[in-house]
């Protein structure tokens, strides 16, 4: 029997996967997923999204996702900045947009790639960036490294992170 470190490897790793990522921010506070099994802790914190589908425009990914890990249906609004994360066996290149809520209640999702019992999605929380960065720095995504308040990722429009 595998386990959930070894299923993220054997589904997302070592490949080139392109995700659609979405920011939303409420009172001064992200929207962020809490995954198990990724880095050396076992903890990760990142804004929701995934894998667009071949044939599949992002935005209709970005929608799908959010309801999936987030049972929020959203507007997907403005692409904000791509991000090339490269940390093995993942690589993906992460395509952000700016999202509104429409509707749903939030509450912590499933992902279909992932068995029942393998699950890695944990918790689905609006954080503020001083909690963020109160966590070891492997715990968080990368993108909260280039900002200094959350309202700086609307000042990276067309630009490319990696």
């Amino acid at each position: 029997m595998n386990s959930s470190k070894e299923s993220i490897k054997e589904i997302y790793g070592n490949k080139l996967r392109v995700r659609a990522c979405g920011i939303h921010i409420k009172e001064n506070k992200i929207l962020l997923i809490k995954h198990s099994s990724i880095n050396q802790s076992g903890v990760f914190w990142s804004p929701p999204g995934g894998g667009i589908n071949f044939g599949e425009p992002a935005t209709v990914a970005l929608k799908r996702e959010f309801l999936e890990e987030t049972n929020l249906n959203i507007k997907v609004k403005s692409h904000l900045f791509s991000y090339e994360y490269i940390k093995n066996p993942l690589h993906a290149l992460e395509l952000y947009f700016e999202v509104e809520i429409l509707g749903g209640k939030l509450e912590i999702g499933f992902d279909p790639e992932m068995e029942n019992r393998k699950q890695i999605l944990l918790e689905a929380i609006y954080l503020s960036l001083e909690e963020i960065l109160k966590m070891p720095k492997g715990d968080f995504h990368p993108i909260f490294n280039e900002i200094e308040n959350l309202n700086d990722f609307f000042k990276l429009k067309s630009v490319f992170i990696q």
